[in-house]
C-alpha cells in the first residue's frame, strides 16, 4: 500500500505588477506516495528545502505549518480528500488564501512522476503546472529541483505574482516550572495561566522573535517574582526560576557586647511575611566579679519580647533595616546565696541594620532600653542601659529563615 505524508506550509502573497491576489497567505500540500521508506523521508526533505532556498533567494517565503495545522483541522480534511480539485479549492477557501500549490510524487512502475501545480482559489482555475518524469534517483534530484525553479519562475513572472515573506512570529510559548500552581501574569495584571503538571503552554498570542517579555510570578506562601524571559524561536521553551518562599518563621542566635560572658537564642513569627515579626529570646550570661576567689559572682537570665517591622527596602535586598520595641525581664541568681532579683525593661527603640540573603541573615542592632526600677533590681535601679562608654547596647545577630 502507498504511503501518503502531508507537508504543511503557509506563504504571504501580494500584488507585484500585475494586480492578481491581495496580500494573504498561500497554502502549499506536498503528497508524496513512495513505498521506500528512507526515500520517502529523503524526497520530503528535499522538497522542503529546495522551496525554502527558491523562494526565499528572492525573500519570498514565510513558513508556518501550525497556522496551516490549524485550518485543515477546522475544515475536517482528511488526505483522501486531497486528489480532488474542488476540494483542494474548499480547503483554500477555509484557510482564506488565493493560492493553493500542489506538490505531487508518485511511483509508477519504475518511475517517479512529479507534478507541481498552482490553483487560483477565488478563480477556481489552475494557473500553473510543471509535470517531470525520473527515472532515478539522481534524476529525481535534478527533477524536483528544476521543476519547483520553473513554478515559481511562472507565479512571480508569467502570473504577476509576489510571494511575500512575513517576518516569523512566536505563537507558542511554553513556561516550565516545578513549582505546582504558580500563576504567570504579565505586568499589567493579566493573567496568563496556571502551571499545571510543571507546564503552561500559551498558544493565544503572538509575539516577534527577540521580543524580550516580562513577567510575574505568582505562588501562594511564596514572594512574588518577576522575570524577563527572551523569546528565539516561534515555538520557545522558558524555563522558570523557583520562587524564594516567604519569611513565616527565624531562628535567632545573638550576642551583645555588654554582656560578653554569654549568648542568647531566640524565635521569631512573621504574621505579614517577609515584613512584620514579634520575638521571643533569652539571653543567659554570667557576670564576673575580679575582686572574690570563684571569679563568677552572678547569673543573669535576659528574656524579652519584641515586635518589629521592616521599612523601605523589600525582602530582595540585600540590606533591610527594621524598628522594634517590646518589653523584657532579666532574671538574676547570685552563686553565693539563694537570693534572686530581677529587673524589668522596656526596649524604647532599636534600630537593626541587616545584611539580608534568601536562607540566613545577619544584623547589627543598637538599642535603647529604659529601666522601670521596678521590683528587687540588682542591676539598674531605673532609668537608661548605658554602656560604659555612655552609648546604647548593641546586639550582632544571625537568623536561619523559613
Amino acid at each position: 500500500m502507498k504511503r501518503t505524508a502531508i507537508f504543511l506550509i503557509m506563504t504571504m502573497l501580494a500584488v507585484f505588477s500585475m494586480p492578481l491576489f491581495a496580500e494573504q497567505a498561500a497554502l502549499v500540500l506536498e503528497n508524496i506516495n513512495i513505498s521506500d521508506e528512507a526515500l520517502l523521508e529523503k524526497t520530503r526533505a528535499q522538497v522542503k528545502d529546495k522551496l525554502t532556498e527558491e523562494l526565499e533567494r528572492q525573500n519570498l517565503l514565510y513558513w508556518d505549518e501550525s497556522y496551516v495545522a490549524s485550518a485543515i483541522s477546522a475544515g475536517n480534511i482528511t488526505p483522501d480528500q486531497y486528489s480532488s480539485g474542488e476540494t483542494v479549492l474548499q480547503l483554500g477557501q477555509r484557510a482564506d488564501v488565493p493560492v493553493v500549490l500542489i506538490v505531487s510524487i508518485n511511483e509508477k512502475e519504475s518511475l517517479l512522476e512529479i507534478v507541481i501545480t498552482a490553483w487560483d482559489v477565488a478563480g477556481k482555475k489552475t494557473i500553473a503546472t510543471e509535470r517531470s518524469v525520473s527515472k532515478s534517483e539522481v534524476t529525481q534530484y535534478i527533477m524536483i529541483n528544476s521543476s519547483i525553479t520553473r513554478i515559481v519562475s511562472k507565479l512571480t513572472g508569467e502570473y504577476g505574482v509576489e510571494i511575500v515573506r512575513e517576518e516569523p512570529k512566536v505563537r507558542k510559548i511554553t513556561f516550565l516550572s516545578n513549582q505546582e500552581g504558580m500563576e504567570i501574569y504579565l505586568p499589567d495584571g493579566e493573567l496568563l495561566g496556571e502551571i499545571v503538571h510543571s507546564v503552561l503552554n500559551i498558544t493565544d498570542r503572538e509575539y516577534e522573535i527577540g521580543t524580550r517579555l516580562l513577567v510575574v510570578k505568582k505562588l501562594d506562601g511564596y514572594r512574588t517574582g518577576e522575570q524577563y524571559i527572551y523569546l528565539d524561536k516561534e515555538k520557545s521553551a522558558v524555563p522558570l526560576a523557583d520562587l524564594i518562599k516567604a519569611q513565616n518563621l527565624a531562628l535567632e542566635f545573638n550576642w551583645t557586647y555588654t554582656q560578653l560572658m554569654g549568648a542568647g537564642t531566640g524565635i521569631r513569627f512573621y504574621p505579614i511575611p517577609d515584613w512584620m515579626y514579634v520575638s521571643f529570646d533569652s539571653y543567659f550570661y554570667l557576670q564576673k566579679d575580679f575582686s572574690s576567689d570563684s571569679g563568677l559572682e552572678m547569673t543573669h537570665n535576659d528574656m524579652r519580647l519584641l515586635a518589629g517591622v521592616y521599612l523601605g527596602f523589600g525582602p530582595d535586598s540585600i540590606f533591610r533595616v527594621s524598628a522594634s520595641l517590646g518589653f523584657g525581664v532579666i532574671m538574676s541568681y547570685p552563686l553565693n546565696s539563694n537570693d534572686f532579683y530581677f529587673d524589668t525593661y522596656i526596649n524604647a527603640a532599636n534600630i537593626a541594620l541587616e545584611l539580608n540573603f534568601d536562607e540566613w541573615s545577619f544584623y547589627l542592632r543598637p538599642e535603647l532600653r529604659f529601666f522601670l526600677g521596678i521590683g528587687e533590681s540588682s542591676l539598674n535601679d531605673g532609668g537608661i542601659a548605658l554602656s560604659e562608654w555612655n552609648v546604647p547596647l548593641i546586639t550582632v545577630g544571625v537568623l536561619r529563615k523559613w
